[in-house]
């Protein structure tokens, strides 16, 4: 939450998640901990803000080497893979 609040505040801003795949990846994996479960979501409803936002200046860049990983609601939320 408080990564989307302040990209808000300073923005025009670029959030940039290297790696993304090993926090947002599918969530049917076995024994994935709930904690993480709740990241995702808080990750994807602060992301889904940002899309109905009417003059939102930010824009969420991720780089992966396992693009297969992700789970499907993160890649709906990318414009362009």
């Amino acid at each position: 939450r408080a990564l989307f609040t302040l990209a808000a505040k300073v923005a025009p801003t670029i959030i940039f998640v290297d790696e993304v795949d090993s926090m947002l990846g599918q969530r049917t994996r076995v024994g994935e901990h709930e904690a993480m479960r709740k990241i995702k979501n808080e990750f994807m409803t602060h992301w889904d803000g940002l899309l109905s936002g009417p003059n939102e200046q930010i824009l969420v860049l991720a780089a992966t080497n396992r693009p297969f990983d992700l789970d499907e609601a993160i890649i709906r939320r990318f414009e362009r893979r």
